[in-house]
């Protein structure tokens, strides 16, 4: 079997955190092995260590050794040895057949193997065993997609969502989907909402700006985000207001003898929900209007704002059209 290097992300592997700390009755260095064996470490060699003298003591439980062999497994999968760990979480279900936690994790090295299908075996018996358990129904999910099999992919994902709604890489995988499907608003949102739950994760943040690449003027979102950019003239008494687009984000500025304005604002669709912030440059008073603005064509778009402060009256609103002059 070839197998390719692996660096599976932390949101994939089912980690093996219990039954360990009291695997080994006797000596303190045994009943230390069984603590070092089932914990988090930055240092999987000394979890392979550990796991090891639980393996060869012949004194745990069968139960104990079946984890010690899966908690082996997944600390050779940090060190990148792949063939050994595969070894270990078949071993581990060879002693414990209802070890749900050994089947996805071997799943996530048949898919590295390319063998997809036995992937989607050994995650469908990780499901059959811990139906409840969201990484499992991620991990097929992404099988599903290898295999084209959108409905399914998308089944998996929205499962392992409902079971785990704060499961970022859940959000990940779905918003990777919706870009093959070239559904890029709902991919940006799921995409959002995984870097939002894990805002330090550089493959969700580089992986976002690949899809915004990719919607482009093909999006409808895209297309109304560029719709707003440029100058647009009030007729009425001249206002110009200069404004550029950025990812669906709006900011623009303008100034005149009475007044200095400053816009931020996002766009959904055809819409830019905004926020003007109105200086007096005699007095510094500053007035705040928010609002919408609309595309009503591509020459021109209307603005509907309230506001108050700085001498506006009671419940001010205020609409304009404004004409593209650039």
């Amino acid at each position: 079997m070839f197998w390719q290097p692996c660096r599976a992300s932390a949101g994939l592997i089912v980690a093996i955190v219990a039954g360990l700390a009291g695997a080994m009755d006797g000596p303190a260095g045994a009943q230390s092995s069984g603590r070092v064996c089932g914990a988090s470490s930055d240092r999987p060699a000394d979890i392979v260590k550990a796991c090891t003298a639980i393996i060869r003591s012949g004194k745990a439980p069968a139960s104990r050794i079946a984890i010690a062999y899966a908690q082996r497994g997944v600390a050779l999968m940090d060190m990148n040895e792949i063939e050994r760990a595969f070894a270990d979480f078949t071993e581990a279900i060879r002693r414990d057949p209802k070890h749900a936690a050994s089947y996805s994790n071997r799943g996530l090295l048949w898919r590295v193997a390319g063998d997809v299908d036995r992937a989607i075996a050994d995650f469908s018996q990780a499901i059959r065993l811990e139906p409840n358990h969201p990484m499992a129904y991620n991990n097929r999910g992404i099988a599903w997609r290898d295999k084209g099999d959108v409905d399914r992919a998308l089944a998996d994902f929205n499962i392992a969502l409902r079971l785990d709604p704060k499961y970022a890489n859940a959000y990940f995988s779905r918003g990777v989907l919706w870009h093959h499907k070239k559904d890029y608003n709902s991919a940006l949102a799921d995409l959002d909402e995984a870097i939002r739950l894990d805002p330090k994760n550089e493959e969700f943040k580089s992986k976002r700006a690949e899809i915004a690449k990719d919607a482009g003027a093909s999006s409808p979102v895209a297309q109304s985000c560029a719709d707003f950019s440029g100058g647009w003239r009030r007729d009425i008494d001249g206002l110009v207001w200069g404004i550029h687009q950025s990812d669906c984000r709006l900011a623009g500025g303008e100034e005149n003898f009475n007044y200095h304005h400053s816009l931020r604002g996002t766009v959904s669709q055809d819409v830019a929900q905004i926020t003007i912030r109105r200086t007096t440059n005699a007095t510094g008073c500053v007035a705040t209007l928010t609002g919408t603005a609309r595309v009503i064509d591509k020459s021109h778009i209307r603005v509907d704002l309230n506001g108050n402060g700085c001498g506006l009256p009671h419940n001010h609103s205020e609409s304009f059209v404004y004409r593209r002059v650039y």
